[in-house]
């Protein structure tokens, strides 16, 4: 057990380095590493999504986060017919009551409607390659 020549009471050893050798204050020890509050597209994507956007129902004004206007242009294109939507809402309610039922949570789904929902989707997809899109 060495001794710091500052302090003679002070121990040297794991996790207690020499004061010599440890980071000045505001000094790191990756000076080129990731710069402070720099954020990677996870981050950007997450923050856009939870961000407010003002839309219209009916003659009224509404500010909904841009997940929630997404979601819910989602479901009126699917409402309206489009294939690719419906495939889009009915693969994502299949993961939902995918994961529901993973987790041991009720879902609404029964075998009948999952088997349904699972042909619907084949259909849909198909009809999608043979239209080229």
């Amino acid at each position: 057990m060495s001794k710091d020549k500052n302090d003679e009471d002070y121990e040297i050893g794991f996790g207690k380095p020499p004061e010599q050798t440890r980071f000045k204050p505001g000094e790191s020890g990756n000076p080129k590493g990731r710069p402070r509050r720099s954020r990677n597209m996870r981050t950007l994507l997450q923050e856009g999504l939870k961000s407010k956007v003002t839309i219209r129902e009916g003659d009224k004004m509404r500010k909904v986060s841009k997940a929630e206007a997404i979601a819910m242009k989602l479901l009126a294109d699917a409402a309206a017919g489009k294939p690719a939507a419906v495939a889009k809402v009915l693969e994502y309610a299949s993961e939902i009551a995918a994961e529901e039922e993973r987790h041991g949570g009720s879902t609404t789904l029964t075998e009948t409607d999952k088997d349904i929902l699972d042909r619907y989707i084949q259909a849909v997809r198909l009809r999608g390659e043979n239209d080229g899109t």
